[in-house]
């Protein structure tokens, strides 16, 4: 008896299409001997601080993106691995741990805040991997003897030596009350303003250490202090949610005093938070706004091609800090023809050094602690009327080599 045969269905144009695109993918991948390399960016990608971390991701995914073809010459197929923490340091040691199980992640751009970022590299001194910082400024980062820890943002210490000067010699103020959230950054930045202040004559007359803005009774206790304080200024060291929680609280209380910050205020989120209530605040930062950078204009351009929207600061530094990781990689790779480890990555991160050119926020060279050799410091103030950034005062750091 004659078997039966099956007869083959007419093929669709759409299952031709599809037929065809899979074979020039197998066809590509067996001709293909390239290495995977990934760098891992880790931010905040969820929870209150979500605006922030968007930043990071995107300047960060923005400069990786832009060099993929360049790598896939080389044979290495360059990926991006996103570690959301959340904001907090438990998550964040908790991703990379699972991060370093893939071989192919070679380094990490972030984390964002101090205390998580203390916390992650910690977490990898057993099998370190080289990270950069582009934002997380605490003192204690760089003091730790880590030969894998870098950064490009300038530390606490420079934003609170620039804090005490423009208060002591531009403001003229004498009495100054200090507040912190009781955080790494917080804490670090709230206490170094202190001593700078003491030595400039001004007196600090009150220090909150434990203010969470978000907690009403601790808020309460705080604005009790201050107004018995009468101080000229407040300055606030935290995030800028509870920067604008309490600033708003000082504001409905009646109190028309000086209210300045750290860096940590240097965001829109800061403005959309507070409202009106932002009119006239000041807050030292070493970001700037990005019309403040000369070499922005191709980089903003390229973001709003990819985005849809302007860049925020934190994304220009994202995207300075992952073409130092790459530049690093290519380097090490083009030294000895072949990707390197984690470990030889590490010094090769040290090494790099781009030109005011080739780095969107002014030339990058790293000290022997990994701190950046040279950043600008800038004291910008809230515009009363339109709420819009100004350039109040602008100076420069340089780190020992």
């Amino acid at each position: 008896m004659k078997k039966p045969t099956l007869q083959a269905r007419p093929a669709t144009a759409a299952f031709c299409s599809r037929r065809f695109a899979a074979l020039g993918v197998m066809i590509a991948l067996s001709m293909s001997h390239a290495v995977t390399a990934k760098i891992a960016v880790m931010a905040p990608l969820s929870g209150s601080q979500i605006a922030i971390g968007t930043d990071v991701q995107q300047g960060a995914e923005l400069a990786l993106t832009q060099r993929q073809a360049d790598f896939a010459k080389l044979g290495i197929e360059l990926q991006l691995a996103t570690l959301d923490d959340g904001g907090e340091a438990v998550r964040g040691v908790d991703q990379m741990a699972a991060a370093l199980r893939d071989p192919a992640i070679l380094g990490l751009v972030g984390p964002v805040n101090s205390g998580v970022t203390l916390k992650v590299a910690e977490s990898v001194r057993a099998t370190p991997l080289a990270i950069i910082s582009p934002t997380s400024a605490t003192d204690e980062l760089t003091q730790q003897g880590w030969n894998y820890f870098s950064r490009i943002i300038a530390p606490n210490s420079a934003q609170s030596n620039v804090a005490a000067q423009y208060i002591a010699s531009t403001l003229h103020v004498k009495r100054v009350y200090i507040v912190s959230d009781n955080q790494t950054f917080g804490n670090g930045l709230a206490k170094q303003l202190q001593v700078n202040l003491e030595v400039r004559k001004v007196e600090v007359v009150g220090f909150n250490g434990a203010a969470a803005a978000t907690d009403p009774a601790a808020l309460k206790f705080t604005l009790a202090q201050i107004v018995a304080a009468k101080p000229e200024l407040v300055f606030y060291a935290g995030t800028h949610e509870d920067g604008a929680a309490l600033l708003k609280s000082l504001r409905a209380a009646g109190l028309k005093t000086l209210f300045m910050g750290g860096q940590s205020l240097d965001t829109p989120a800061f403005i959309r938070l507070a409202q009106d209530d932002a009119a006239g605040v000041m807050y030292v930062s070493g970001y700037g706004p990005v019309a403040s950078f000369s070499n922005r204009f191709r980089f903003v351009e390229q973001f709003q091609t990819a985005y849809k929207h302007p860049p925020q600061i934190r994304s220009v530094f994202a995207y300075d800090a992952m073409n130092v990781m790459l530049d690093a990689v290519e380097n090490a790779f083009k030294a000895s023809g072949r990707l390197p480890t984690r470990a030889e990555l590490i010094p090769a991160v040290r090494k790099v050094n781009l030109t005011a050119f080739q780095a969107v926020t002014g030339p990058i060279s790293l000290s022997a602690n990994g701190e950046r050799l040279s950043t600008p410091m800038f004291v910008i103030g809230v515009d009363s009327k339109t709420l819009l950034q100004n350039v109040l005062y602008v100076s420069r750091y340089h780190s020992p080599r």
